[in-house]
């Protein structure tokens, strides 16, 4: 989210700046006024109905999707409706996996679903992407249903480098309006936040989200009274953004074995929490609860992470980086 955003100050000045000049050269008086073509945006594309709960989604590589899922009759569809890939669509077949939680299956397209039935969808695809996803809703979100501070982790490509790059901080949403702190706690520090802008609810449970005129991505949150969810399709980068509602976090609260997936690539595989004990996919780490700030987790190193008590774990790796995100089994 962070590089993202700051990028695009130079280049928004020097557009605006080309526009200037290009008026002030116009020839003045009389001119023959030319029709104006106009090329309306393609059509959405059409997902295959399958019945099931439709999620929406965003990935690792930055595009928003439309996924749906029916563990009833085991399948499985999916539209990519903004983003580099516009227009896919696909469909297929869900079969279960043992050794995992019960609601984990591969695909007959060779990617990983673990779900959080009707709350959250994490896809792993088979050429490395990370997707997370949320229900849809019918209407638009009340603001007693998500206004708040949330904590967040971010994974996004730089577009100028290819690098990647992992971040974290919250994010504070007001009427209309959203503030972010890079690597900092918004609901405390004196300091401004370091983006803001205004976003506005599309319905189906989509939020566009701008920073002044410029559209930046599109969020989804799954209210929950255990602790919203928050998903970001960053419209702009090759990025996500995964969130939870701001809430203290205690030791011995989250322990189970948690069912993950991450923006390398890698195969599904297992954390498991036991107190301050973190073993698995991450290796072996002590965890500090609710730092460096309310509702986060740290090992004090390269992993900064968050907890929800529906069963979430999201988290980033700074050394070397990359996103995780895992459900409880």
């Amino acid at each position: 989210m962070k590089s993202a955003v700051r990028k695009r100050i130079p280049a928004i000045c020097l557009m605006m700046a080309i526009l200037f000049l290009a008026v002030s050269l116009m020839p003045g008086g009389c001119r023959k006024k030319k029709k104006k073509l106009f090329f309306p945006p393609p059509p959405a594309p059409e997902r295959p109905e399958v019945g099931g709960t439709v999620y929406n989604a965003a990935a690792s590589v930055g595009d928003l999707l439309s996924y749906q899922i029916n563990t009833g009759t085991l399948e499985y569809s999916y539209a990519v409706m903004k983003g580099e890939y516009f227009g896919d669509i696909g469909c297929g077949s869900l079969i279960p996996m043992g050794g995992f939680g019960p609601n984990v299956y591969t695909t007959s397209g060779n990617d990983t679903v673990v779900l959080l039935p009707d709350k959250l969808a994490l896809i792993g695809t088979d050429n490395g992407w990370l997707i997370a996803g949320v229900p849809e809703v019918s209407g638009s979100y009340t603001f007693a249903d998500i206004g708040g501070y949330y904590n967040y982790v971010g994974y996004e490509i730089d577009e100028d480098t290819g690098v990647p790059e992992a971040d974290y901080g919250t994010l504070h949403m007001d009427r209309g309006t959203y503030k972010v702190w890079f690597f900092d706690d918004g609901a405390t520090t004196a300091n401004p936040p370091d983006v803001s802008g205004t976003w506005f609810d599309k319905g189906n449970g989509i939020l566009d989200f701008y920073w002044g005129i410029i559209k930046i991505g599109y969020i989804m949150i799954y209210p929950s009274v255990n602790g919203n969810i928050l998903i970001i399709d960053m419209a702009v980068n090759n990025g996500i953004v995964l969130g939870v509602k701001q809430q203290p976090v205690t030791s011995g609260n989250f322990d189970g074995t948690y069912d993950v997936l991450d923006t390398m690539g890698s195969p599904l595989d297992t954390v498991t929490i036991a107190g301050t004990s973190l073993t698995g996919a991450l290796g072996s780490r002590t965890l500090i609860y609710d730092i460096p700030w309310t509702g986060m987790i740290t090992d004090g190193a390269d992993f900064t992470g968050l907890l929800n008590p529906e069963g979430i774990f999201f988290g980033v790796l700074t050394g070397t980086p990359s996103a995780i995100a895992g459900i409880m089994e």
